[in-house]
């Protein structure tokens, strides 16, 4: 009998899995965790020093948890629920607010800020908002995506499953389980289903580069 199975053969399998359908055997660690390098990729052109992600919900990603995101390392992404010009005001007081560990900066020297939009022909009046106030990434906030890569995306949010916000699986019963891989070279964002750190943890094993994250951070100090 096997001890265990290959990321190879779990994900030629006819049946897709949840977080909680993986676990990791123990191994032997031949390394000291100062070796550890958490650093990874958001987008083809924006690099973190952690993978970590809040969420575009309007009970996360506002000025403060967006500053604090920054400071540690990760990067926040800032709802789209409110006026464009209510965001864009978010993003320059994130930018504009200083906290003690600097960390996660951009090519401004300010801290990075991403900002969510939608697909809707208004949202393109929204995203020069977004981009006079200095986002340094901005998000496609839209379950249905086609063809992204093709078209050049610089990055993948990838996630059907529930979440604090999202009920796609029990609203319309359409979803897939949550591990996944690489996708082509584009680094992947995993979104959705993430309670608990292990679940990062699998997260990350499993191929994604960041874990985007919710309920998981509503919680904080920093959270609206």
């Amino acid at each position: 009998m096997e001890d265990g199975f290959p990321t190879s053969k779990i994900f030629n399998q006819c049946y897709s899995l949840t977080y909680e359908d993986v676990i990791f055997l123990p191994h032997y660690i031949d390394f000291p965790t100062d070796a550890v390098s958490l650093s990874s990729c958001l987008s083809r052109n924006v690099s973190l020093s952690i993978p970590c992600v809040a969420s575009p919900m309007d009970t996360v990603s506002e000025a403060h948890i967006a500053a604090s995101m920054a400071a540690l390392g990760g990067i926040a992404i800032v709802h789209c629920n409110c006026t464009s010009s209510q965001q864009a005001s978010i993003i320059r007081s994130a930018k504009s607010l200083r906290v003690p560990v600097t960390e996660s900066v951009g090519a401004d020297g300010e801290w990075m800020v991403g900002a969510a939009i939608g697909t809707r022909e208004s949202d393109r009046e929204r995203l020069e908002h977004l981009v006079k106030a200095g986002a340094n990434v901005v998000v496609l906030d839209s379950s249905q995506a086609q063809n992204l890569i093709q078209d050049g995306v610089d990055g993948l949010r990838v996630g059907m499953r529930s979440g604090s916000i999202c009920t796609t699986q029990e609203v319309c019963a359409v979803g897939r389980g949550q591990p996944f891989t690489r996708c082509h070279g584009v680094p992947v964002i995993a979104d959705g289903g993430i309670s608990n750190s292990g679940h990062i943890v699998k997260a990350l094993v499993l191929g994604a580069n960041t874990v985007m994250m919710g309920s998981f951070l509503a919680g904080s100090t920093e959270a609206p």
